[in-house]
């Protein structure tokens, strides 16, 4: 699983882990880190390295499913730009002007501040979002497991 630039494979469609810590989850191959096109879905376990790093085992193949592939899409190609871009749409001059934003003034006013803020979310966003990426698909106590696994070093 790798992308360069957004570019490659990776998994999206994460289900909730069961009893036994397994997940399952669609490889997919993406551009911009945006789902194209599934290639498979398989039961996988997230297993923590001696490196601190969680790595996935494959356990199975399973079947795709269609109803998974389209919330897939729909969140990746809907939702998430909206939860994105949202306030950058707030700092086009012509929409701020149509929702009463005053945009002509001789100092700082409110449109510079929603743009002020429309940067300000988008950082916080992506730094946020590489997180929540990140666990996905981990164990519920992951973090109970990094702690133990420091501890055993010591």
């Amino acid at each position: 699983m790798s992308t360069i630039n957004g570019v490659g494979t990776g998994f999206n469609g994460f289900s909730q882990p069961d009893e036994d810590g397994n997940i399952t989850a669609t490889k997919w191959f993406t551009v911009l880190y945006f789902p194209v096109l599934p290639l498979w879905k398989a039961k996988l376990k997230r297993q923590l390295t001696t490196s601190d790093v969680f790595q996935y085992q494959l356990i199975s193949y399973e079947k795709m499913n269609a109803k998974e592939i389209l919330t897939t899409y729909i969140y990746g190609w809907l939702f998430t730009p909206v939860l994105f871009f949202w306030p950058l749409v707030l700092s086009v001059r012509e929409v701020a002007a149509a929702i009463g934003i005053p945009t002509e003034n001789a100092g700082f006013g409110i449109y510079e501040a929603m743009i002020t803020f429309s940067i300000l979310y988008l950082v916080i966003f992506v730094w946020k979002w590489k997180d929540w990426m990140e666990e996905r698909g981990l164990p519920k106590n992951y973090k109970e497991l990094l702690k133990q696994q420091k501890m055993n070093k010591q």
